[in-house]
């Protein structure tokens, strides 16, 4: 049982005991507690809210980012493909012509 629960166990228990007056101070107290307690929450779910658009933006932005590089490792692999074929009847005539060397 933490602390909390414990005083307002003890505080309940004491309520029989105490004036009116005293009790409505206690039950006052404790409601401004619970109202700051629920502030409190309120604060941190608009900040954990926030950071979760934020990280979703965030998100969206990076997987922008991954798409346009898709994109580009894409058509780099085109230009290598389109490439490839003029390289190697380059290194075909280079063969070519070293073999037509050895025999001059």
């Amino acid at each position: 049982m933490d602390r909390d629960h414990g005083d307002g166990l003890a505080e309940f228990a004491c309520l029989g005991g105490f004036s009116v007056v005293q009790s409505i101070v206690v039950l006052e107290r404790r409601r401004r507690d619970a109202v700051d307690q629920l502030k409190k929450l309120q604060k941190d779910s608009e900040s954990w809210l926030s950071e979760k658009r934020k990280m979703e933006e965030e998100a969206g932005e990076a997987t922008g980012l991954i798409q346009q590089l898709r994109s580009s490792a894409a058509a780099k692999g085109r230009e290598i493909s389109a490439l490839e074929a003029p390289v190697q009847n380059l290194s075909d005539e280079i063969q070519s012509l070293k073999s037509s060397q050895i025999f001059l």
